[in-house]
């Protein structure tokens, strides 16, 4: 008996502690919209960043006994192709990247210093990243950002590797001047 009774009580606060970050978190979030000329509505943003689509939210997820809050990112990235999937650990050629989507306009941008640079930021600061159909998804498990900077610091890595890859691809697109 006393272990449900501490079961419900754990349950009870986790509930509550979870509320709370979300209440703590909203002015912060709605504060960010307004800075960035973003829509709002609670712990969800939308909306054009810097010139590129974006969206953030919250998810929660029940494990076993207690619940995780996920924060989730979705950039548009218009320089990668449809159909490409990037990920993690990928594997052509140590490119994160399938060989059937391995095309010579691809790799190159893929074996430019700056997009492996932020591709690897990324990668670090996200779990669950994946760029799949000219968008780059990855989420956060636990903490929900509370503060400005807290989203800023979230946003800004899949933020950097999308302009990453723009600038790769206008690049690769330029013609080789001659010397």
């Amino acid at each position: 008996m006393l272990t449900v009774l501490v079961m419900v009580a754990f349950k009870v606060l986790d509930a509550q502690s979870r509320e709370e970050r979300r209440e703590e978190a909203a002015p912060a979030w709605s504060h960010f919209a307004r800075l960035h000329e973003l829509s709002c509505n609670e712990l969800n943003l939308w909306g054009s960043f810097k010139g590129y689509p974006l969206k953030v939210d919250t998810e929660d997820h029940r494990l076993t006994r207690v619940t995780v809050t996920h924060t989730r990112l979705f950039f548009a990235i218009p320089a990668l192709p449809r159909g490409v999937v990037l990920m993690p650990g990928g594997g052509y050629d140590g490119l994160p990247v399938l060989p059937e989507d391995a095309t010579p306009e691809l790799t190159a941008m893929l074996r430019n210093r700056r997009v492996r640079e932020c591709f690897s930021a990324a990668a670090n600061a996200y779990r669950d990243l994946v760029l799949k159909n000219g968008q780059l998804s990855a989420q956060r498990n636990g903490r929900v950002p509370v503060t400005v900077e807290e989203l800023e610091a979230f946003i800004e890595p899949a933020f950097q590797l999308a302009r990453a890859f723009d600038e790769a691809a206008r690049s690769s697109a330029t013609p080789n001047r001659p010397r």
